[in-house]
């Protein structure tokens, strides 16, 4: 009977075939991981809470400087829920919409 080896780990254990086999597919997918966190990180974006549009960022400006823009009641319009309530007792022209 011949004696062998199909091949040695990096710590120079013996290793089977099966054992070489998947170490190799580890290696690669360890090398595939590597390769989507280098475009991950390529094609990442960092935001500060602004839109890509000079307009969205306008918005966003003008709704953080003065929060009661109706903002509340406007959301409730477009979600179809029930209109709060003003905080002042006129009446306005969008209270009729």
């Amino acid at each position: 009977m011949a004696k062998g080896t199909a091949g040695k780990s990096a710590s120079g254990a013996s290793m089977s075939k099966y054992d070489i086999e998947v170490e190799a597919r580890l290696q690669a997918l360890e090398k595939a991981i590597e390769e989507c966190k280098a475009t991950c990180a390529a094609n990442s974006h960092s935001h500060d809470g602004g839109g890509s549009d000079p307009r969205v960022d306008t918005i966003i400006k003008v709704l953080q400087a003065a929060p009661k823009i109706n903002y509340d009641r406007q959301a409730a319009r477009i979600e179809g829920r029930p209109l709060p309530q003003r905080e002042s007792a006129m009446m306005s022209a969008t209270d009729l919409v």
